[in-house]
């Protein structure tokens, strides 16, 4: 009940989206950044393109090299702007109890930065783990191993964010839905089985069309329906980095047809009390996309 109610109030903190149907509500709107430098270099530039947007949670990369007044200068500033800044991190090593100490560094990091911070505007709203397992040498051959592996470090994970008062979110790829488990923690579907443990999922459901057969409905239909039965959101995000497999990507089709195809998401879920928003990989693909448009 808990993570449920705090849930909840993610989605409504979140606010809204730029996308939005006549007479239908609005819908968050969130996106990565992975390139620290940026924060450093060009705060304001990101922080003018975030507010056009309309983007209200950020998901930022962890640098601990980068001074940590860079991060609060830049965090308290969104703050300003309405924007709540995530701690964003992961490996697919972290998947492997092995280098877990990877992680616990990463949580060190956090700990640390949360306290030193002068005023509460200054602080990571959450916490948000890309994890992906499944990007490692020999994920067929050991994925029972690492998917218990995966669901110790969620476990952890939510314990930390339990603690320290921080929202948790993680993303997943559409298809785990079909990745089933059975072990310690039970069994059945390892995406419902995160949604359990988390207060919200992003779903990489990764493809530049939105109706037919494989398109972004298609495959989140599992995802949507369980978040209904949970009572919790899922975002789902959009690629628009260079990908080899053009269909996953709005790289080349760009921005106006990326508009066109969420509003058709939009239609088909507009009534969905568990629809979260949308989010956008990765920021600095975004901009480039919106240079091209200009």
């Amino acid at each position: 009940m808990e993570r449920r109610m705090k849930a909840l109030a993610i989605v409504l903190g979140i606010a809204i989206l730029s996308l939005s149907l006549s007479g239908t509500r609005q819908y968050p709107l969130a996106t990565w950044l992975w390139d620290t430098q940026l924060i450093e270099h060009s705060p304001k530039e990101v922080l003018a393109f975030l507010e056009n947007q309309q983007v209200k949670a950020l998901y930022l990369q962890l640098d601990p090299e980068m001074d940590k007044a860079t991060y609060q200068t830049f965090i308290q500033k969104a703050n300003e702007a309405n924007i709540q800044v995530h701690a964003l991190g992961g490996e697919p090593s972290w998947a492997q109890v092995q280098h877990r100490a990877h992680y616990r560094e990463w949580q060190q990091w956090i700990e640390e930065y949360q306290v030193s911070c002068f005023h509460p505007s200054q602080k990571f709203a959450g916490i948000h783990l890309d994890v992906e397992p499944y990007l490692l040498p020999g994920w067929t051959r050991e994925q029972s191993e690492w998917k218990e592996g995966y669901q110790s470090l969620i476990k952890e994970a939510s314990h930390f964010s339990s603690e320290t008062g921080l929202s948790f979110g993680v993303d997943i790829p559409f298809w785990w839905d079909v990745v089933l488990f059975k072990n310690q923690y039970g069994k059945g579907s390892l995406a419902k089985w995160v949604m359990e443990h988390t207060d919200f999922v992003t779903i990489m459901a990764y493809r530049n069309y939105a109706k037919g057969s494989n398109g972004m409905i298609d495959i989140t239909s599992s995802e949507l329906n369980w978040a209904k039965e949970l009572g919790k959101p899922v975002s789902i995000a959009v690629e628009t980095l260079p990908q080899e497999e053009k269909h996953t990507t709005f790289s080349t089709s760009g921005l106006k047809e990326m508009q066109t195809q969420l509003n058709l998401f939009l239609r088909h879920v507009r009534h969905e009390s568990a629809f979260g928003g949308f989010a956008i990989h990765d920021l600095s693909g975004w901009m480039r996309l919106a240079d091209k448009k200009s």
